[in-house]
């Protein structure tokens, strides 16, 4: 009777202290996952602020290079004989049409 006593004790201290682990291990993963959850928000937060302003930064530069080549080589006007042979060249495409 007494060893079932203490059999049964033995029994509810281990369920007790198992439970107790089980529970400090839940926490313990809990908080380890939000950790890595809020360095991953974080993470993507800097990512979303350097992809901006790196397309930005891209966007002023083409517009620099742009407005560079065009400073740089204006359209050319066409000459007064290729506007002759070009006014020439529709005339007969007019005509075969």
């Amino acid at each position: 009777m007494e060893k079932e006593k203490n059999l049964n004790d033995l029994r509810s201290k281990y369920q007790e202290i198992r439970g107790q682990v089980e529970k400090d291990h839940r926490q313990e993963l809990d908080n380890f996952n939000k950790g890595w959850d809020e360095k991953l928000t974080a993470l993507n937060e800097l990512f979303n602020r350097q992809e901006s302003s790196l397309k930005d930064t891209q966007k002023q530069e083409v517009e620099k290079v742009i407005k560079n080549f065009e400073d740089n080589y204006p359209l050319m006007k066409l000459s007064a004989e290729i506007l002759n042979l070009q006014k020439i060249l529709d005339q007969l495409i007019k005509k075969t049409e």
